[in-house]
């Protein structure tokens, strides 16, 4: 009586695997010495019943194949060629030792799969290679990855947690790289990443994003956080670009932290979100259009003195406003309707002492109740007009001011003529004399 082989170990040359497997119902398979792409597209051709492939012994070589395969018949060498295990009911997988990329798709759809075993030598994950792999729960991404490519995890519907081992040299997270993988509670990127792709996270589970160890990222693409139930976020300092509608209608979101070199506030980025208290805002240029959109709870907003300019309806539907201070010297340009809906005559906007005309007299900005901080006079802002003020001048108009802040600067301009020279310190004498 012959007894069912379900497992099947050998050795092979690369193209050699067709010669070594006639029971085409084996369920586990491991594999030394050298494949290539041939070999793969053998498996996912004919080994349908596959669960467990052990390939850390094995070495992927390059070849050409006579045919297309995906619209494409070269291969690279150290790389899981793509789709080339697509599809199986594979529950294990170890790679190769020595695999350096893993290719698009090449795992797409294995929705059984629960571990995956990545190799130390790994450096690319390309575009949808574990997409809606719907059984994995966790990754742990060897330091050596640098790359995680479009997709590359995208409806992963079990994946609770992906990090990153110490020491990882990771900078790319591409876009849809996480997105609807609603299980997805904890994400660790680690310090060396500069780049957070369109989508990456929209429609996780994540209920916190915490990116201040990031040190090195700069950027978040648009949409980076739709639809999921946040309830607080923290950019690190360096980010400089955060896309539109990156937390948009993320409706838990109640607590966010900007850093502190962003260099705009983009469309929709906060549309329909539940922030409340306060919130200041970054040394950016240009809040985007419905960038607070309907955004209820907030009661005070403070807008930074680099402000320009502010899009279409950026503050409407804002109804629990209390109170609004913009601290730029110049009025910024507005959209449209910017606080429609907005109950302008009931709420205070303090604005520098030496712009508050201006402001008055400012289309969409008079319809505030308008106010000044500050004390004519009062250079070094202590609350007083004294010779001190007069001394504060005197090393401004030296040092050209050099080291000055700019709200320092603003009110050292105390005749409002735009030029800070002895005529304000005259003005500061004549306000010490009456």
């Amino acid at each position: 009586m012959a007894i069912h082989a379900v497992a099947l170990d050998v050795a092979i040359t690369a193209g050699g695997l067709k010669d070594k497997v006639n029971d085409k119902t084996i369920s586990s398979l491991t594999v030394t010495g050298t494949m290539n792409a041939a070999d793969f597209y053998f498996i996912t051709d004919n080994l349908h019943q596959l669960t467990t492939i052990d390939l850390s012994g094995a070495r992927v070589v390059s070849c050409r194949l006579p045919e297309l395969r995906y619209m494409n018949n070269d291969f690279g060498a150290d790389e899981l060629p793509l789709g080339g295990l697509a599809d199986l009911p594979l529950t294990h997988v170890v790679l190769p030792d020595s695999l350096k990329v893993i290719g698009k798709g090449a795992l797409l759809g294995c929705g059984q799969l629960t571990e995956i075993t990545l190799p130390s030598s790994l450096e690319s994950i390309n575009d949808y290679a574990f997409a809606a792999c719907s059984a994995l729960t966790t990754v742990v991404l060897p330091a050596s990855v640098t790359t995680v490519g479009t997709g590359a995890f995208m409806r992963c519907t079990a994946l609770e947690s992906i990090t990153v081992e110490p020491s990882s040299r990771l900078t790319t997270l591409g876009d849809f790289a996480l997105m609807d993988c609603p299980a997805l509670r904890s994400v660790n990127l680690g310090p060396a990443l500069t780049t957070i792709g369109e989508r990456a996270f929209a429609g996780t589970g994540l209920r916190e994003l915490d990116l201040t160890a990031n040190r090195s990222l700069t950027t978040i693409g648009d949409w980076a956080m739709v639809m999921t139930p946040v309830e607080q976020a923290n950019m690190p300092n360096g980010l400089t670009h955060l896309g539109d509608g990156a937390f948009l209608y993320d409706t838990q979101l109640a607590a966010i932290n900007l850093g502190d070199k962003l260099a705009q506030v983009g469309d929709y980025l906060l549309t329909g979100t539940s922030l409340a208290g306060t919130l200041k805002l970054p040394r950016v240029a240009t809040v985007g259009d419905y960038a607070l959109y309907n955004v209820s709870s907030l009661s005070v907003v403070e807008l930074p003195s680099s402000l320009t300019f502010m899009g279409d309806s950026a503050m409407a539907g804002m109804t629990g406003l209390e109170a609004l201070a913009c601290q730029a010297s110049k009025v910024p340009d507005l959209g449209v309707g910017v606080w429609a809906g907005v109950n302008q005559g009931a709420i205070p906007l303090t604005v520098p002492y030496s712009a508050r005309f201006q402001y008055q007299a400012a289309d969409q900005w008079q319809e505030f109740l308008v106010k000044s901080y500050g004390v004519p006079g009062d250079v070094n802002g202590d609350g007083e007009v004294t010779i001190a003020d007069i001394n504060t001048l005197i090393d401004i108009i030296l040092n050209d001011g050099i080291g000055s802040d700019e709200e320092t600067l603003i009110r050292a301009d105390v005749n409002m003529d735009g030029e800070i020279n002895v005529a304000d310190i005259n003005a500061v004498i004549a306000i010490l004399l009456s």
